[in-house]
């Protein structure tokens, strides 16, 4: 089973994430506290990593949660994460994906994606609270079950299954055409 190091800022609008890591064995959950240097150290150490939390497309954000960055994971963290890459390591926070495509990355990212209602309302996405967190939950479900397999296959999985949720959930629908579809193109994802 490979080591993974978790990178996710703690945040309770992102505890929902912890379903992808939560019953994994040989997990490093890191949440904060930790500076830049010994994050690195981390990240060079691990076999797979899973960054997860809010951002944008210079990185993950630290949320307060690490004393020296307002974004914990950037671009010096590039050269780290391309020795690690396709290992069904995962970026997972709003414009991943435009961060991975711009540093060649080849990981498991999101574009923009919503997850709570001000996300709603800034993209103009209408939807209750339940449909939200039915998108989450099911988000998170289906990339735990399928970890373990390898990036491509992953990939596929999520593809397919989330894609299952699109018909009846608009949050779902907007979320999979941002990893999946038109506005994914050329990236990776």
């Amino acid at each position: 089973m490979p080591q993974t190091l978790v990178i996710h800022p703690d945040d309770r609008s992102t505890d929902f994430l912890r379903a992808i890591y939560d019953n994994l064995p040989g997990v490093s959950r890191v949440t904060g506290g930790h500076t830049k240097p010994q994050l690195m150290k981390m990240v060079e150490a691990a076999d797979r990593v899973f960054l997860l939390g809010h951002g944008w497309a210079q990185g993950l954000l630290s949320m307060g949660q690490f004393p020296d960055s307002f974004t914990v994971i950037d671009r010096d963290f590039v050269p780290l994460l391309r020795q690690i890459q396709g290992a069904s390591s995962l970026c997972i926070w709003c414009h991943a994906s435009t961060f991975t495509q711009k540093h060649g990355l080849d990981m498991f990212a999101t574009g923009m994606f919503i997850s709570e209602q001000k996300e709603c309302t800034e993209t103009g996405v209408q939807a209750s609270d339940a449909q939200i967190d039915a998108s989450n939950n099911g988000f998170c479900k289906i990339l735990a079950e399928g970890i373990h397999l390898p990036h491509a296959q992953l990939r596929e999985k999520v593809r397919q299954e989330y894609g299952l949720l699109t018909a009846d959930n608009p949050v779902a629908a907007y979320n999979h055409a941002q990893v999946f579809g038109q506005a994914a193109l050329g990236r990776c994802a």
